[in-house]
């Protein structure tokens, strides 16, 4: 969406495909009763585009 819009938006990716690998790797640890407990990050990074 934001590629479509004139002029194109900045916008922040948060790379999403990284967020929901790990939440997936942490529920199926979940299930196999290995309880892991803390603050997870994954980085982001922001995209400038003409917006600015």
């Amino acid at each position: 969406m934001a590629l479509a819009s004139r002029p194109p938006l900045t916008t922040i990716d948060t790379n999403l495909a990284e967020i929901g690998r790990q939440a997936a790797l942490r529920l199926l640890s979940a299930i196999d009763s290995e309880r892991e407990s803390g603050v997870h990050t994954v980085p982001c990074r922001l995209v400038v585009r003409d917006s600015t």
